[in-house]
């Protein structure tokens, strides 16, 4: 630690995206809790010299781990985002169920949902068996809000 009150930091800017809106996602830095991140949100975080761990969760799901070494006064930049293609599902899902109602009404087809369900085996996947990607956090080389 450093005596003069200067420490490293690391910044992380969360995405705004549809899923998980409305929950904090924490961060843990050598498996300990050092905060929170909302939606849309940039957060600096003072952190001791040496090498560490980084990773965010949610509930059960989260990121995987990353490994960084940080000194002096140094910054490191982080960005944190769902699960790859996690802001494009409530879009689709919602045209999906558009056209599925438009086609009913129009021409009689009732089967155009299926297509939903490939969408929901994938985002299953991402809360179950590929919960450590759930989250993806990803060091930077400067900042980029």
């Amino acid at each position: 630690m450093n005596y003069l009150g200067n420490m490293a930091k690391i910044i992380i800017t969360r995405t705004s995206e549809w899923n998980n809106r409305l929950r904090s996602v924490g961060i843990y830095v050598d498996d300990q809790k050092i905060g929170t991140i909302a939606n849309g949100e940039t957060k600096t975080f003072d952190v001791a010299d040496g090498q560490h761990e980084i990773k965010a969760k949610v509930d059960w799901c989260g990121s995987r781990t990353v490994d960084f070494s940080i000194s002096g006064e140094e910054k490191k930049y982080f960005r944190l985002s769902g699960y790859r293609y996690s802001k494009y599902m409530g879009l689709v899902v919602a045209s999906i169920i558009i056209l599925n109602f438009i086609l009913k009404r129009t021409i009689g087809v009732n089967y155009i949902l299926w297509l939903i369900i490939p969408l929901f085996v994938y985002m299953v996947y991402y809360m179950t068996f590929g919960r450590n990607d759930y989250l993806r956090l990803r060091e930077e080389d400067k900042w980029n809000p």
